[in-house]
Protein backbone atom coordinates (compact mmCIF):
# COMPACT_ATOMS: atom_id res chain seq x y z
CA UNK A 1 0.00 0.00 0.00
CA UNK A 2 2.85 2.42 0.67
CA UNK A 3 3.96 1.91 -2.92
CA UNK A 4 0.79 3.75 -3.96
CA UNK A 5 1.86 6.65 -1.76
CA UNK A 6 5.18 6.75 -3.61
CA UNK A 7 3.65 6.96 -7.09
CA UNK A 8 3.30 10.80 -7.10
CA UNK A 9 6.78 11.06 -5.64
CA UNK A 10 8.26 9.03 -8.50
CA UNK A 11 6.73 11.46 -10.99
CA UNK A 12 8.12 14.47 -9.09
CA UNK A 13 11.70 13.21 -8.77
CA UNK A 14 12.99 14.24 -12.23
CA UNK A 15 11.64 17.79 -11.91
CA UNK A 16 12.88 18.12 -8.34
CA UNK A 17 16.40 16.97 -9.09
CA UNK A 18 16.60 19.17 -12.20
CA UNK A 19 15.80 22.22 -10.05
CA UNK A 20 18.49 21.30 -7.52
CA UNK A 21 21.34 20.25 -9.82
CA UNK A 22 24.76 21.05 -8.49
CA UNK A 23 23.63 21.64 -4.91
CA UNK A 24 24.63 18.16 -3.77
CA UNK A 25 21.53 17.99 -1.61
CA UNK A 26 18.68 17.13 -3.96
CA UNK A 27 18.32 13.42 -3.17
CA UNK A 28 18.98 13.87 0.53
CA UNK A 29 16.51 16.75 0.75
CA UNK A 30 13.88 14.75 -1.11
CA UNK A 31 14.44 11.71 1.12
CA UNK A 32 14.30 13.82 4.28
CA UNK A 33 11.11 15.55 3.15
CA UNK A 34 9.50 12.18 2.40
CA UNK A 35 10.50 10.80 5.81
CA UNK A 36 9.27 13.88 7.63
CA UNK A 37 5.93 13.92 5.77
CA UNK A 38 5.35 10.22 6.41
CA UNK A 39 6.12 10.62 10.13
CA UNK A 40 3.90 13.70 10.34
CA UNK A 41 1.10 11.73 8.66
CA UNK A 42 1.26 9.20 11.47
CA UNK A 43 3.21 6.36 9.88
CA UNK A 44 4.65 4.32 12.74
CA UNK A 45 8.40 4.78 13.09
CA UNK A 46 9.18 1.02 12.87
CA UNK A 47 7.35 0.92 9.53
CA UNK A 48 9.07 4.09 8.32
CA UNK A 49 12.38 2.54 9.39
CA UNK A 50 11.74 -0.37 7.02
CA UNK A 51 10.58 1.86 4.16
CA UNK A 52 13.69 4.04 4.44
CA UNK A 53 15.98 1.04 4.95
CA UNK A 54 17.50 2.23 8.21
CA UNK A 55 19.34 -0.31 10.36
CA UNK A 56 18.79 1.63 13.59
CA UNK A 57 15.51 3.16 14.77
CA UNK A 58 17.51 6.10 16.17
CA UNK A 59 18.21 7.19 12.59
CA UNK A 60 14.51 7.05 11.77
CA UNK A 61 13.68 9.11 14.85
CA UNK A 62 15.35 12.08 13.13
CA UNK A 63 12.22 12.26 10.97
CA UNK A 64 9.92 12.34 13.98
CA UNK A 65 10.45 16.06 14.57
CA UNK A 66 7.12 17.84 14.47
CA UNK A 67 5.98 21.40 13.96
CA UNK A 68 4.72 23.54 16.86
CA UNK A 69 1.17 23.21 15.49
CA UNK A 70 1.31 19.45 16.01
CA UNK A 71 2.61 19.96 19.55
CA UNK A 72 -0.30 22.26 20.37
CA UNK A 73 -2.82 19.84 18.84
CA UNK A 74 -1.43 16.96 20.92
CA UNK A 75 -1.38 19.03 24.11
CA UNK A 76 -4.99 20.05 23.43
CA UNK A 77 -6.01 16.39 23.23
CA UNK A 78 -4.60 15.64 26.69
Amino acid sequence: QWRELLRPLKKAIPKFTANHKGTGTSWHLLRHTFGYKMAAAGVALPILKEILGHKDIATTMIYARVSPDVWYDEIGKA
